[in-house]
């Protein structure tokens, strides 16, 4: 995954934290997110991640494929944490905002690695 992309799922999701602090549904989030910006990479992935739940799958399930179609740590991470946060009953836009946080810190070590 590319520093850029990781750098916009990190934005997708500290505006996906703002959302369900000011309300919204997870689906109705992640329909809105995808509405700004409808031909992003993380657009178009989430856009499979709404597909599959409009499909009738559970939202477990949903992101259990999500996570498998990017095969990436960080988003291992956000599915886990939003599964997590279902089973518990607690809410995730701290989480998801602490997430935000990692990923762009790593992005940013990965960068100045791949400078030296």
């Amino acid at each position: 995954m590319t520093p850029a992309l990781l750098t916009e799922f990190s934005l997708y999701l500290d505006l996906l934290a703002l959302s369900l602090e000011g309300g919204l549904d997870f689906s109705v989030s992640l329909k809105e997110l995808i509405h700004m910006n409808p031909h992003s990479q993380v657009s178009q992935r989430l856009e499979y991640l709404l597909t599959q739940l409009a499909l009738g799958h559970s939202k477990k399930e949903a992101l259990l494929m999500f996570q498998k179609t990017w095969g990436h740590p960080f988003i291992q991470n956000f599915c886990q944490t939003v599964l997590y946060g279902w089973k518990q009953g607690i809410s995730i836009s701290h989480l998801l905002k602490e997430q935000a946080d990692t990923i762009r810190t790593e992005t940013i070590l990965q960068m100045e690695r791949n400078i030296q």
